[in-house]
């Protein structure tokens, strides 16, 4: 089951939670213990922190949750390593870092397994693609704005002359799910926060790709298919 520690950072000083194993959905899989809530769930607890007595109220009721023996908080100096790292400050919490490495490096690595270019710098991740010309040119970059939200900016493929369709015949529609679903669960953005790929693949490109004959009518390009499924 993922494990998972947050953090609340105050300044210099790192505030850290115990450990938690998986959560009720993983739970009833495994069949190992009784958790009440989702990890989503977990989340809203955390939403718009603004103080270290908030966010210890906020892991108390977690611990509750998880039927956790309570052990509320512990200052350390350096963030922890573990599976997963979720760092609350004065906004959103957002998933710091996985395995000690910083989440962007994550999405780079996930952008290179589907045949795109990308980089990480000053802790944002571009992604890059060739255009119709044939020049390499960014599609999109996401990075971490100061309130904690993930910040993605760049434009769709008719706006940056890519054409899916035409410069990767591979990304097959499902490979383009696949690969937005994956973007999501590296994030770790659920629900209402998720990145859309309608967002970022022009519905004349996923018409092409998809060979429909109105995008908006697709599904899988709208995501509804998946929020009538959930």
């Amino acid at each position: 089951m993922t494990r998972r520690i947050i953090v609340f950072r105050q300044g210099n000083e790192f505030y850290i939670s115990q450990e938690f194993n998986g959560d009720k959905d993983e739970a009833a899989r495994f069949s190992t213990c009784m958790i009440d809530l989702n990890w989503p769930e977990v989340l809203e607890y955390l939403d718009g922190l603004n103080t270290l007595e908030d966010f210890e109220q906020a892991v108390h009721q977690a611990e509750k949750n998880y039927h956790y023996e309570h052990l509320g908080v512990e200052r350390v100096e350096e963030l922890p390593t573990c599976e997963e790292v979720w760092m609350v400050g004065s906004g959103s919490p957002y998933l710091h870092s996985r395995y000690g490495e910083p989440t962007v490096n994550w999405v780079a690595d996930l952008a290179k397994q589907y045949g795109f270019r990308s980089k990480c710098s000053n802790g944002a991740a571009t992604i890059t693609t060739r255009n119709t010309d044939g020049r390499w040119t960014t599609w999109f970059t996401i990075s971490v704005k100061e309130d904690g939200l993930w910040h993605i900016r760049g434009n769709n493929t008719d706006q940056c002359n890519i054409w899916l369709y035409r410069t990767r015949p591979d990304m097959t529609p499902e490979r383009c799910v696949e690969f937005f679903d994956r973007l999501n669960e590296t994030l770790g953005l659920f629900g209402e926060e998720k990145i859309q790929m309608s967002s970022w693949i022009d519905p004349e490109d996923w018409q092409e790709i998809a060979g429909v004959n109105d995008a908006y009518e697709d599904k899988r390009y709208t995501g509804k298919k998946k929020e009538e499924d959930a």
